[in-house]
């Protein structure tokens, strides 16, 4: 795909544009949508730029949640922690959420 060329993508674009039965307004997840497009030859290179650009996270709130977690426990304190001890500490930090709301019950 590294060797598309932009000017044929808008080419791509434009003939998907005008092909307008392909369009169904019951579509609501779009990769999905896109997926669809990316056996038939004429629309796969457009197919496979949108369902990458959807794949995208939507943010990095979670990978900042993550480094917060691991700042909580990895603190200047602590910093002698074993890689193993941290990755259970971690885990165990992190599902801590679920033993809270009663999602995980270890009485049964």
């Amino acid at each position: 795909m590294a060797g598309i060329k932009w000017l044929s993508m808008k080419d791509h674009f434009t003939k998907f544009r005008r092909n307008l039965a392909l369009f169904d307004e019951d579509d609501t997840d779009p990769v999905l949508y896109w997926q669809r497009f990316l056996d038939i030859k004429q629309y796969h290179d457009l197919a496979s730029i949108a369902v990458r650009l959807l794949k995208f996270p939507q943010s990095n709130a979670s990978v900042e949640r993550s480094f917060s977690v691991i700042r909580n426990i990895h603190t200047w304190k602590r910093c002698s922690l074993h890689r193993n001890t941290l990755k259970k500490l971690i885990y165990i930090y992190a599902n801590m959420r679920f033993l809270e709301e009663g999602l995980i019950n270890f009485e049964d």
